[in-house]
């Protein structure tokens, strides 16, 4: 277990994101799991990715918004978004998944589309986890 600076940029239908933020990656046998807070529109936000060594479970949680998917190369997989009008349905088609660990960092890259309320959209999403003594965080 060890601190970490988490560094997020997504394009999800042309709209981007991005965001630098401070956090917890904890390693096991086959992946990790990372965990993070984030000040936002909505409020305080907590992030978790949770890597299997195949699958990337990802969760965002707050006041106004909670939001679980799996990125899964190949596979369309369901999740949803609560928002303060309700539950959406969400579901994601990973093109490619890609998580390389390093040891001093973890890069994570996702291509997918993103289907919300029937919405489908390109979507991409990179993370780059810089683990604490890394001379470059």
């Amino acid at each position: 277990m060890g601190k970490a600076k988490v560094i997020f940029r997504s394009n999800v239908g042309g709209s981007e994101f991005s965001g630098t933020y401070f956090g917890v990656l904890k390693r096991n046998d086959v992946g990790f799991t990372l965990s993070y807070s984030e000040n936002s529109e909505d409020g305080m936000i907590n992030a978790y990715y949770s890597f299997d060594g195949h699958k990337l479970f990802v969760g965002r949680e707050g006041d106004n918004l909670k939001s679980e998917y799996v990125f899964d190369k190949w596979t369309e997989t369901s999740g949803f978004v609560i928002t303060g009008y309700g539950e959406i349905p969400l579901s994601v088609f990973t093109n490619s998944l890609s998580v390389e660990d390093k040891g001093g960092s973890v890069m994570i890259k996702a291509d997918y589309v993103a289907t919300v309320a029937g919405n489908e959209s390109n979507s991409t999403m990179t993370v780059l986890i810089k683990c604490e003594g890394d001379s470059a965080m």
